[in-house]
């Protein structure tokens, strides 16, 4: 768009990285399968930029690698969901997690992290940043800013949340984190794969830099692996810039173009996971076998406040803890017999999804998330009639004697 001043999330969402114009009027950018990039003459190569109509927007074209007419749409499209100044497409989730985690850590530094990441971020500061010689310590994601203030080194360098968590869905105090971290002078990053940029945006709350799995709700249809980093001004994204580049991360053209496809309807998909999530989220509030629900919006979630003061809206996953004395065996029944829920890891797509959670979460701080003998299921509502939905839970709790 030429000026996209006033207008709301949902028209930028229908509107930005189209370039019609440059197309032959095309509603939707070809997709670019291209690695080679020829230039037109020896002063051209050597300036290291096109000219002319092979100028791409506001830098040129160079090598596949470094970008296409179809990425270049996409990352500005991304970086005005998430309200940055620019963005980076990786590989994938974890690749974008990495990628920003070597644009700011370096052999000697420290960081922080919220003891509820998604597991590969607690395996690449394990493995990967203990190569690195790169020390970390965990946080509860409650915790306060005066107790995290206490894990603050000289050498610490970043903080990293994941808020909610995407396995027992806890909130990190974002604005409290963010003025600490300026105190220190401390780089914040978020994983707002569970917000999407669309029901929760760190950047305006003082993140530094907000990181997807543009596989989830971006793609939103179970059939593309990319992972995204948005930085909040310049300075930072000139060293995400730099790590990027060296890390060969890029994605290829037929990606870009179904994670376009799908942002165009995101604003409409995740309305309607929100809205079947909150109910079979209060159905499973109703069953007594079940010891609580892991989703902030609702009231009963004891990060309600801080949902309702820092997000727009929920997605479609959350979990349930099951009573103690609930047995392995009826879990499996129960997750067996169910029709319309897929059994895998991932989330974000227009399926339902079911996923059992290990009985111990590894973690590295007390959690009061799930008792002795209490059992953790993860759930992804997606865009079935949630009648049909209450259904087929019903009658796998039927079959598998849990009542």
């Amino acid at each position: 768009m030429k000026n996209n001043s006033g207008f709301s999330i949902e028209t930028l969402l229908l509107h930005e990285g189209r370039a019609s114009d440059l197309h032959y009027g095309a509603v939707n950018i070809p997709v670019y399968r291209a690695s080679t990039i020829l230039f037109s003459s020896y002063e051209e190569f050597i300036n290291g930029d096109h000219t002319g109509t092979k100028c791409w927007r506001e830098g040129g074209l160079t090598y596949g690698r470094r970008g296409t007419p179809i990425t270049r749409e996409l990352e500005k499209a991304l970086a005005v969901l998430e309200g940055g100044s620019e963005s980076f497409l990786c590989a994938s989730g974890v690749a974008a997690i990495s990628t920003a985690l070597l644009a700011f850590l370096g052999s000697g530094d420290h960081w922080l992290m919220t003891d509820n990441v998604y597991a590969p971020t607690k395996m690449w500061a394990e493995g990967f940043g203990k190569r690195l010689k790169i020390d970390h310590d965990c946080f509860s994601p409650g915790i306060s800013a005066e107790e995290l203030e206490k894990l603050i080194r000289p050498e610490t360098k970043v903080i990293f949340c994941e808020s909610p968590g995407s396995l027992t869905f806890e909130l990190n105090d974002l604005p409290a984190i963010v003025k600490l971290a300026e105190k220190y002078q401390i780089t914040v990053i978020v994983d707002n794969s569970w917000g999407a940029g669309y029901y929760y945006k760190p950047l305006a709350h003082g993140a530094h830099l907000s990181i997807q799995a543009a596989t989830k709700y971006l793609g939103g249809h179970s059939d593309v692996l990319a992972g995204v980093i948005v930085a909040s001004n310049e300075k930072i994204a000139s060293k995400i810039r730099k790590s990027h580049y060296l890390q060969g991360q890029c994605i290829d053209g037929d990606t870009a173009y179904l994670i376009l496809r799908g942002m165009r309807t995101m604003p409409v998909r995740l309305r309607e996971h929100f809205k079947n999530a909150l109910i079979a989220a209060e159905y499973f509030e109703s069953k007594r076998f079940v010891a609580r629900v892991l989703y902030p919006p609702l009231p009963s979630s004891p990060d309600h406040l801080i949902w309702k003061r820092d997000f727009t809206g929920a997605c479609g996953l959350f979990a349930i803890v099951l009573q103690a004395g609930i047995t392995e065996e009826q879990v499996k029944n129960f997750i067996n017999h169910l029709k319309l829920f897929g059994i895998g890891f991932s989330w974000g797509g227009y399926e339902s999804m079911v996923m059992p959670c290990p009985f111990d979460l590894e973690r590295n701080c007390p959690s009061n998330v799930a008792g002795e003998g209490e059992r953790i299921i993860r759930f992804h509502i997606g865009l079935e009639n949630i009648d049909d939905l209450k259904q087929d839970l019903e009658n796998a709790f039927m079959i598998a004697g849990i009542a």
